[in-house]
């Protein structure tokens, strides 16, 4: 049996899905509580991007919420039977932690008139739109996200829901009964309930919270095998794919290089961003990339990068292999989401703000960091061979570097040799020299 330790602040937020997950698996875990304001700034840097919450695992730090989830629910089988189940399953989770990430920002703005905006866009617009979505797919999946039975989507969901109500101050399922009653089975789950009980109440935030080291005791599950498995097997029939993006880099690049890297042949679709609001509504979450495989559409990057990086074997040799190169993806998508924002700001004061904490703070914290990970790795982002995450990397370079209109990675020779080795790969260098030249 794993030794886990949990390390988040006294509520419940991104700490709460994996918490979920351990206590359904029947898992005891240390659940370490940190006071924000007493305790946090001192222990920071320490984190290994200077987040939480963290997994320790036998004593090893493992970090980015989704990933630790996703792993999590290897063990406990309730990540799908198979690759493609996890893909969507993971997508669903993605989502759900979009939603989160929209009202996090709504609650933490600064700025009243800024604060005001963004709650209406989020009351008369993105709330409604996804939770639209969301309470459809329960409808269609039988009271589940999928297939009909339980996934750690919806244990994310239940996990989540309770910090989305905080943020806005309102239950914001009330009017969508099937997203109700999928967050009531969640919470009746017998170890789920058991956990509820015992756990700390608090807000979203506890301004004068302390610091609670507890071991909570949540049953007892038996091992079992994990399902990953190293290797892909053979299709008879090579899938047909098709890429859905803007005609530039962004994130539709990652998934470019791993379908090159594979040597499959794929439809690269670039919409036009006059055409975009009438592809928009044909999109699952009204967003872009997408992939179809004969015929099907998948959505969000990271899985469907997860999900092609599992085929043509680049996501490790175990479960927590796959761990470390989902946080490594994962922390490259957080560091060029805040070069994005700061790109597409429209108020020009806000804008010279975001790129000053960009270039003093945010940009040598992260790539100061991924650089040590390539150095101690033997010039690769995991275990000394190249993973997804070394193409992840290399494919948002162009993007990031193209927000900024400099080259953010010249005092970074680590990084910079990365970048150069992707992009000499034969079916990489192909692809590249094929490619449409754009500007991000």
């Amino acid at each position: 049996m794993p030794k886990y330790k949990l390390t988040y602040f006294n509520v419940t937020s991104l700490g709460e899905p994996i918490r979920f997950l351990l206590s359904y698996g029947g898992a005891d875990f240390e659940d370490v509580r940190i006071d924000r304001q007493n305790e946090w700034p001192a222990i920071k840097h320490t984190m290994p991007f200077g987040q939480v919450p963290i997994l320790e695992i036998d004593g090893k730090v493992y970090y980015q919420t989704l990933p630790i989830c996703r792993y999590l629910a290897r063990q406990f089988n309730i990540g799908g039977q198979t690759d493609l189940d996890a893909l969507e399953i993971d997508a669903i989770a993605n989502s759900v932690y979009d939603l989160r990430k929209l009202a996090a920002l709504y609650y933490w703005e600064a700025n009243p008139d800024e604060k005001a905006k963004k709650r209406e866009t989020l009351v008369n617009a993105s709330l409604p739109f996804y939770l639209k979505k969301f309470d459809e797919m329960l409808k269609d999946n039988a009271g589940y996200f999928h297939g009909g039975e339980l996934s750690y989507a919806d244990l994310f969901f239940a996990a989540a829901y309770h910090n989305i109500n905080s943020f806005m101050g309102f239950d914001v399922a009330k009017d969508y009964p099937n997203l109700r009653r999928l967050v009531d089975k969640v919470l009746a789950l017998p170890k789920i309930a058991a956990w509820v009980a015992k756990r700390p109440k608090t807000p979203y935030y506890k301004h004068n919270g302390v610091e609670r080291r507890t071991v909570f005791t949540v049953g007892f599950r038996r091992p079992h095998q994990s399902k990953f498995e190293g290797t892909c097997s053979v299709a008879l029939k090579m899938p047909a794919y098709k890429v859905t993006y803007f005609n530039i880099v962004g994130l539709g690049g990652p998934i470019r290089f791993l379908l090159s890297y594979g040597g499959v042949e794929f439809e690269d679709i670039r919409i036009e961003h006059s055409n975009w609001p009438e592809a928009k509504r044909k999109t699952p979450f009204g967003q872009v990339p997408t992939l179809e495989i004969d015929g099907k559409v998948y959505y969000q990057t990271l899985p469907i990068c997860r999900y092609l990086a599992k085929q043509f074997n680049l996501l490790g040799k175990s479960d927590l292999d796959a761990l470390e190169i989902d946080a490594v993806a994962n922390t490259v998508h957080d560091l060029r989401k805040m070069v994005s924002l700061y790109f597409f700001e429209q108020d020009s004061a806000e804008k010279a703000k975001k790129k000053e904490t960009l270039v003093t703070t945010t940009l040598p914290f992260y790539l100061k960091r991924l650089d040590d990970v390539v150095k101690k790795n033997g010039g690769y982002f995991h275990g000394g061979e190249l993973s997804y995450a070394d193409l992840f990397f290399a494919a948002v370079q162009h993007n990031i570097e193209g927000f900024m209109k400099n080259d953010v990675f010249e005092d970074y020779p680590n990084l910079k040799q990365l970048i150069d080795k992707v992009h000499a790969l034969p079916r990489i260098a192909a692809w590249l020299a094929k490619s449409p030249k754009t500007d991000y």
